[in-house]
């Protein structure tokens, strides 16, 4: 972020490491954003950082840090070690001293920050700011909102600091916190340790549960997760989401931890355990799965609804403006329900609502709060990752035309297109600049199969907003949150019946399909020129989109991921004897899959 309060480049570092929902010390993520950004030495550096509490801080600390730092005795104070990241007895050694150093204080992290960057990258840091978890959330909602002057923020993920949610307030630059919930409430954890518990991989597969959902009875199982939870009134008045005593609940002998609500956090999964492997036998499997999943969905959109609806009760805004940001809010049937419900607010989801998204906060914070009203551009504002591409082929993306209509090609000729094109997007969401992109009309399970993905989930679709009443039958011409998949709509009868392979049903024994939407509103874009033509060459008011990785891997970033991934799919393809053809087009280069020795 620039002193004006632009946001020049942001990546997240398993886009680089390729290793998925990487927490480690971001060496290559601050190394190119330096570079991206042109920032020299002779610049002033400002870093912020979330995960204020001390407890969090050692976590932190004690986890990543030792991949870059040796600890000096003489003062107790650390020093980064150039040859530390190549060394694996070193980090060994140092991952044991610090255990032994649970006291950790603040400071010296933030020295060791300082040093990091004055040994590494020879920029001193002129000032390095730490701040709360739920805080760093709410700033990167607002600032990422179409909102200049006020909203009201609802922060919800596992836990962060002590807590697992928070309601806010911002008016202009000041932002005030209402309330918060402890992790003994989380929303998040519920969530992540039922998908566990199904099978699933935690922190990474509670979509799959959204899969389930609609095939599932939502009242089988409601009442053992409800019972967790209760809404109370804060001494304020405002409402929070706490753990409910239980007698199910075992006290378990669980060892000393310095990080908030850790027992909470033990306690909560050992009830969940309990309970969803008491209810499942090998016979029934799969329905029951579907069932605790419908079961798990209906207690998380009754649990934050309520708690909603009785903090905007309270919540004195002159505008009607809402953000949604943390984990939990990238559940799109629940920001769905949510939007039905305040058919008077305007509902913003934030993008990029994952933890990566609290360095957009901290960087916010650290500035002084001075840009929180800087007014952002829409989808183009998350499209701030690095280029794809070496500076050669960066020059040639001006030959939009030629690329767009080769794509159309493409996918006229029945082939799968996978897109790298200029900077990424920010976010766990791809907005056709790391896409795969297919004829929606047509059926795609091949490309479970090309990626490796279960076919619970469907794919996602982008249109013009001109299309969108026409395919949408729940959305509006206000809506503020279409442009990002980050929640659903209703389809429409020529929805379902056209564009299959991008719909899911609502509910069991509905008859009634949805569709997570990518709405594309601004001209002169990569994304609106390749669906205009698409449309002009064939009718169709809709591609099918999904993001360009692996199962279990990150989005790709570069040529090279790229390359890779095509291959792998096109390998996997042959393997189950596919014939449909792919096609990867890299800004201006264009490979097809005959062209591969595979």
């Amino acid at each position: 972020m620039d002193d004006s309060g632009d946001l020049i480049c942001a990546v997240s570092e398993e886009r680089l490491t390729r290793k998925k929902h990487d927490g480690g010390f971001p060496r290559l993520a601050i190394r190119k954003c330096l570079l991206d950004s042109g920032f020299s030495s002779k610049d002033r550096l400002f870093i912020g950082y979330t995960n204020y509490e001390s407890d969090d801080v050692v976590r932190w600390a004690t986890k990543f840090l030792p991949d870059a730092v040796e600890y000096m005795k003489e003062d107790s104070l650390f020093k980064i070690r150039l040859e530390a990241c190549e060394d694996p007895e070193f980090l060994s050694e140092q991952r044991e001293r610090m255990g032994s150093f649970p006291n950790l204080h603040t400071k010296e992290v933030s020295d060791l920050i300082c040093n990091y960057f004055s040994h590494i990258h020879g920029i001193h840091v002129r000032k390095i700011g730490r701040h709360k978890h739920h805080a760093c959330h709410a700033v990167s909602s607002f600032y990422n909102s179409p909102f200049k002057d006020q909203a009201a923020i609802f922060s919800l993920d596992g836990f962060g600091d002590g807590e697992s949610g928070g309601v806010y307030i911002i008016n202009e630059c000041a932002m005030q916190r209402l309330s918060s919930n402890p992790t003994s409430g989380s929303m998040g954890l519920m969530y992540q340790f039922v998908t566990g518990q199904l099978g699933y991989k935690e922190l990474d597969a509670e979509w799959k549960l959204l899969g389930h959902e609609p095939f599932g009875d939502p009242n089988k199982f409601f009442r053992i997760l409800k019972d967790i939870f209760k809404i109370e009134e804060d001494e304020r008045g405002f409402s929070r989401i706490i753990g409910r005593p239980i007698k199910q609940f075992k006290k378990l002998d669980i060892e000393e931890s310095p990080i908030k609500g850790w027992r909470e956090y033990n306690e909560m999964k050992n009830y969940i355990r309990e309970n969803v492997n008491g209810n499942i036998t090998d016979l029934d499997f799969n329905e029951v799965r579907e069932d605790w999943s419908a079961s798990v969905q209906s207690v998380l959109e009754h649990t934050v609804i309520e708690w909603m609806l009785r903090n905007l009760q309270k919540i004195e805004i002159d505008n009607h403006n809402i953000c949604l940001t943390g984990g939990v809010f990238m559940n799109v049937k629940l920001n769905r329900l949510i939007r039905i419900c305040l058919p008077t607010w305007n509902v913003f989801v934030n993008p990029s609502s994952t933890d990566a998204g609290c360095s957009i906060g901290a960087a916010v914070l650290t500035s002084g709060n001075s840009f929180l009203n800087k007014r952002r551009l829409g989808a183009q504002s998350m499209l701030i990752g690095p280029g794809a591409l070496n500076e050669e082929f960066e020059k040639s993306v001006s030959q939009e035309d030629k690329i767009v209509r080769i794509i159309c090609d493409k996918l006229k000729e029945g082939r799968y297109v996978c897109v790298v094109n200029g900077r990424s997007e920010f976010g766990p969401r791809a907005l056709m600049n790391r896409s795969i992109l297919y004829d929606s009309t047509k059926d795609s399970y091949f490309l479970n199969v090309a990626l490796d993905r279960t076919a619970v989930m469907p794919f996602a679709g982008s249109m013009l907003r001109q299309f969108a009443g026409d395919l949408l039958s729940d959305w509006k011409e206000t809506d503020v949150s279409d442009e990002y998949m980050t929640m659903t709509y209703l389809a429409s009868k020529e929805m379902s019946s056209d564009y299959k392979s991008i719909c899911h049903p609502l509910r069991k024994g509905i008859p009634q399909m949805t569709t997570r939407p990518q709405v594309v509103s601004a001209p002169g874009t990569f994304a609106y020129a390749l669906l205009k033509r698409w449309f002009l060459e064939t009718q169709k008011k809709s591609l099918l989109n999904t993001s360009f990785n692996g199962h279990g891997e990150p989005i790709v970033e570069n040529y090279s991921d790229a390359l890779l991934t095509f291959r792998d799919m096109v390998v996997r393809l042959k393997d189950h004897l596919y014939t449909i053809k792919g096609t990867l087009v890299a800004n201006d280069l264009v490979i097809d899959e005959e062209d591969l020795d595979v």
